[in-house]
């Protein structure tokens, strides 16, 4: 049985202006919202998708992508997020909300571990905004980004035009915390291979490490006498394995020297940093 192609167009074109699918178009975005509201996240993203798809050209789709986009960013679809992100971007109509979805894309990128581009993005969403709100997330969440990197002399630089905008006591404690990071007491990794290239345990003394310290010099030391006591002796055999057993633990004190100097110089500053970045936070998010 064959159908008359005139009979199949009309019946496509009553499915097309039937009442379920037009008030799907206009509910879509009202039950989406409820979903997102409601934490439901799959469930929004597949009604905020239907909306898209019935409304290709809808007011609404930069609202729609940005709230996929922090669908996906809840559920840790991080590759999701970011493309839906990079379409509201693109789709924005005002610079305010262009620069407010790039600060979403900066975020999604320092989830992903992209520091770079997540810097690039809180950068441009700075110089692109006329927004004071929006200017000062941005401003704020560069600074962050540079600490995290141990960057604290660009930090405080890109906090400059903060500081003559908004005045405040909390600055005194922000200078007081820069100031920490600036005078912090840290150990260089070559001077504490250098001590121990000369007396083993002297680069773990010098790192901090003195437990460290005493082990290496006792075993080096031991290590020593066993083979000049070998070749004293004449002893080849106990002379060949006490060299391989002197020379191993002397190179491991002069690399562990050196990675306990950068340990402690990384923890000093971890936690002086993250100090900083917690009270950025505390003044402005």
């Amino acid at each position: 049985m064959t159908l008359n192609p005139l009979i199949v167009v009309t019946i496509a074109l009553a499915i097309h202006a039937s009442p379920v699918t037009a008030s799907a178009s206009v509910r879509g975005p009202l039950t989406a919202d409820t979903f997102f509201t409601q934490g439901h996240w799959d469930a929004a993203i597949t009604e905020y998708k239907r909306y898209l798809f019935l409304n290709p050209s809808s007011p609404h789709r930069d609202h729609c992508y940005g709230r996929i986009s922090r669908c996906y960013r809840e559920l840790k679809e991080w590759d999701h997020a970011l493309e839906t992100t990079r379409r509201a971007i693109a789709l924005a109509e005002t610079d305010s909300v262009r620069c407010e979805r790039r600060l979403d894309a900066g975020e999604i990128l320092l989830s992903m571990g992209l520091r770079p581009a997540a810097e690039l993005e809180f950068f441009l969403a700075q110089r692109c905004t006329l927004h004071p709100e929006i200017y000062q997330r941005a401003t704020i969440h560069l600074a962050m980004t540079q600490l995290e990197a141990f960057r604290w002399p660009e930090a405080q630089k890109s906090l400059l035009p903060l500081r003559e905008s908004v005045s405040g006591p909390q600055w005194v404690r922000i200078d007081s915390l820069f100031d920490r990071m600036e005078s912090a007491d840290l150990k260089s990794p070559k001077t504490a291979r250098r001590l121990s290239t000369v007396i083993p345990g002297a680069g773990q003394f010098y790192a901090g490490k003195w437990l460290d310290g005493f082990h290496s010099l006792a075993l080096n030391t031991a290590c020593g006498a066993l083979l000049i006591h070998s070749i004293r002796e004449r002893r080849v055999a106990l002379a060949v394995f006490s060299t391989m057993l002197f020379t191993r633990y002397y190179r491991g004190s002069r690399h562990h020297a050196a990675r306990f100097a950068r340990e402690r110089n990384m923890e000093i500053l971890r936690s002086r940093t993250d100090d900083t970045v917690n009270e950025l936070r505390r003044n402005w998010q």
